[in-house]
């Protein structure tokens, strides 16, 4: 970090007290997180990732709150803080306490034209400063302004993020940004932002990236379109159809992409659990197989609110859009869903998620675990033998330089799953017995790997 954050971080200590991150977010001095994700009212509870990671609330008050986000072995810090240039400055410094890896800001901002829909998600070309708090990190003198001055990114980090974004099959869009000082009175005014001619509007990017600078780590910040003054898109009131655009936007793309940038895959390699099916369609005998798509959606919705189906394979049926709403969200993430089509058509998926085995000789090796369903009018004609005999081959070679171990499972009481899980050469390992939270009782199963 920077001189002149460890200034400010030392003054505010003088006159405070020391370990104040720890105070404010529960976080802890002592722990090297993968990320800091810094969200003005966002929690992760608000983008629904306690469907697929573990979250702990260590601290949360009335207008800011920590977390801990975990999967995969990732720790990653969360702060949720409030709106404004001064509430991010003055909590991301108390942030400088800790030790992180990259920072990742997260919000919402509304759109000043045409071309933008809500749900879309940008990382600013530049952010034009609104606030005069940002002259307190820029100037020697606070008599000094900073007003209207443009702070621009890392480019080459942006330019990463944007290429993520394009593996993961999401499109991430650069937009110049106005940061606004009061969302109430930008109305007043929003004329004469428009002269300023910037795509979005939001409140605390430029300050962001000015702390980041003080820093020294990469940064990143991910802004979802929830709202449109050039079309008539409300902040409060969207439509059915807004509505859903926005959600996706907030609750599919945003944590793909938070959950991708904290493993640092647009610094390295995209990591091992993206499959290498993005932008592809592979072909077996009579099948095909591509990852699933926004468009497959009432497909599965239909399909996956039929206990027959879903039983078998571990959760009771999802009855709601709530419930499949946050299924949809955790099959989906981080592309570890693959769509398996007849003539084009979807007639079921395959999941493919990491394991985690504690026996030492698996400690190096990539560890996944495979679980598939199909639909009703497709049993019984050998579709799930093809599918999975084809798709372990596909997954051994893909990441043969990894020495990959499959696992699949099947209730003790499908002896159908069972017997596709065999004919596809699949050992047998072993029995447990496990309570099951989406079903309500306890069941065992066979366990088999290849």
């Amino acid at each position: 970090m920077k001189e002149k954050l460890k200034q400010i971080v030392d003054t505010f200590h003088r006159y405070n007290s020391e370990n104040m991150a720890t105070q404010a977010f529960g976080l802890s001095p002592d722990t090297l997180y993968d990320a800091l994700v810094v969200a003005p009212s966002f929690t992760p509870y608000k983008l629904g990732m306690d469907a697929y990671c573990t979250v702990t609330a260590l601290k949360e008050g009335a207008y800011i709150a920590g977390y801990l986000v975990e999967k995969d072995g990732l720790k990653i810090a969360w702060i949720k803080i409030g709106s404004s240039a001064g509430n991010l400055i003055d909590h991301l410094s108390l942030c400088a306490e800790l030790t992180f890896r990259q920072l990742i800001f997260i919000g919402a901002a509304g759109a000043l034209k045409p071309s933008f829909h809500l749900g879309d998600v940008c990382v600013p070309a530049y952010s034009l400063s609104g606030s005069q708090a940002d002259a307190y990190l820029l100037k020697s003198s606070i008599r000094e302004s900073t007003l209207f001055e443009k702070v621009f990114p890392e480019t080459s980090f942006s330019d990463q993020v944007i290429r993520l974004g394009q593996v993961m099959g999401h499109l991430i869009q650069k937009a110049s940004v106005f940061c606004t000082p009061s969302i109430a009175l930008e109305y007043t005014h929003l004329e004469e932002i428009r002269t300023f001619d910037t795509d979005l509007i939001e409140m605390e990017t430029s300050s962001f990236y000015l702390m980041a600078q003080l820093f020294e780590l990469p940064a990143a910040a991910l802004l979802v379109v929830s709202d449109n003054s050039a079309t008539g898109a409300a902040l409060v009131g969207r439509t059915a159809e807004q509505q859903r655009q926005y959600e996706y936007g907030r609750n599919v793309i945003l944590p793909e992409m938070l959950l991708s940038l904290a493993q640092g895959a647009p610094i390295g390699s995209v990591r091992k659990h993206l499959l290498g099916l993005e932008g592809k369609t592979l072909h077996s005998e009579r099948l095909s197989y591509r990852l699933l798509r926004e468009t497959d959606r009432p497909f599965f919705r239909a399909l996956l609110a039929d206990a027959d189906l879903t039983e078998p394979a571990g959760f009771l049926p999802l009855r709601t859009d709530a419930e499949f709403d946050h299924f949809w969200l955790g099959l989906r993430e981080i592309n570890r869903g693959i769509a398996i089509l007849l003539h084009d058509v979807p007639i079921g998926y395959l999941s493919v998620y990491g394991e985690q085995p504690e026996e030492p000789e698996y400690r190096d090796r990539l560890c996944l675990g495979l679980g598939f369903v199909i639909g009703k009018p497709h049993q019984g004609q050998g579709y799930g033998t093809e599918m999975l005999g084809f798709m372990t081959r596909y997954l051994k070679q893909q990441f043969s330089a990894q020495s990959p171990v499959l696992f699949a499972d099947a209730f003790l009481d499908n002896p159908v799953s069972n017997r596709v899980i065999q004919k596809c050469g699949y050992r047998y390992l072993e029995d447990y017995t496990l309570y099951f939270d989406a079903l309500g009782r306890e069941m065992t199963c066979h366990s088999y790997i290849f």
